[in-house]
């Protein structure tokens, strides 16, 4: 099973959540997990920046990342949202499973 993880922040958590609610809905993930606010530090457009961002860590397989991707930047607010993704190594296979089972795409999974 080819079960991702996907890292997105959002200056505002009511927003992040609707995001992941229709991600959800729309079945392209399982689930997502809004961590509590936090303070990012960078520099953007030569200017050092200070923001609150949540941070929210879905769970999909790996079919759907890329459509997933161009959801969340269709939706975000950012010109360039910080979004990621990697492969998870192992885990309960149950779990794994539930995920992959959990998204629709159209195709036999």
């Amino acid at each position: 099973m080819n079960v991702f993880l996907l890292l997105f922040s959002h200056p505002d958590p009511l927003e992040a959540e609707r995001i992941v609610s229709a991600l959800v809905s729309e079945k392209q993930v399982a689930c997502g997990h809004l961590f509590p606010k936090g303070v990012s530090v960078y520099e953007w457009e030569g200017k050092l920046v200070r923001d609150e961002e949540v941070n929210v860590l879905l769970k999909l397989p790996e079919s759907a990342c890329k459509s997933v991707v161009e959801r969340i930047r269709s939706l975000h607010p950012y010109s360039v949202p910080e979004i990621l993704y990697w492969p998870i190594d192992g885990g309960n296979p149950a779990y794994l499973e539930w995920v992959v089972n959990s998204v629709f795409r159209g195709e036999a999974l």
